[in-house]
């Protein structure tokens, strides 16, 4: 989707045509002389179109007019973050669903009700193969964390209850650590 610039705000073609259009019957009305100085500036009169939604970005873009999402492609962290974002919508129903919805139809992954989630469906869903070998294990250390901190494992292979119940804790609390082994002292 085309995009413009215009005073530090992304617009759709729809948003950015209007806009040019105000600016072009004010200056008409007021007896202005067009072109005006800084007109090529996006301070002062929407630029672009720029494709593919503005180019590539950390997240996803919309429109800061009307909020239509402007289908932009993401860098390796954009595409970190809304798998996140899913993630965090499975767990805990956090996040407008319908615009997860549109991340998820054009970025390609999938939504999924809060509570309905199975292990392998976030295993599968939201791997992270094509990301770094650190980033993928920080990612499964956190997941591994919280099932530390509830006391719980990971479920077993061919077990039947396999859903993925998220907490609701907040702060994490560490096990009681066995107690140190007495050192042996040698006497010499």
């Amino acid at each position: 989707m085309d995009t413009y610039v215009y005073q530090a705000a992304l617009l759709c073609t729809d948003c950015a045509v209007a806009k040019m259009a105000c600016l072009d019957y004010t200056n008409m009305v007021m007896g202005g002389h067009w072109p005006r100085p800084g007109w090529q500036d996006t301070a002062c009169y929407p630029q672009g179109p720029y494709s593919h939604g503005g180019g590539e970005a950390d997240c996803p873009q919309h429109c800061d007019a009307c909020g239509i999402f402007l289908e932009n492609p993401l860098t390796g962290d954009g595409t970190r973050y809304v798998s996140e974002r899913l993630v965090d919508h499975a767990r805990t129903g956090s996040g407008n669903k319908a615009v997860l919805e549109q991340w998820a139809k054009y970025y390609n992954a999938c939504v999924f009700d809060p509570g309905s989630v199975l292990l392998e469906d976030l295993q599968f869903e939201y791997s992270l193969e094509d990301d770094d070998w650190g980033t993928c294990m920080s990612w499964w250390f956190a997941i591994a964390g919280e099932l530390y901190t509830r006391n719980e494992t990971l479920p077993r292979s061919g077990s039947t209850n396999r859903a993925y119940t998220p907490s609701t804790l907040t702060t994490t609390t560490p096990r009681s650590l066995p107690a140190p082994r007495p050192q042996s002292s040698s006497s010499s």
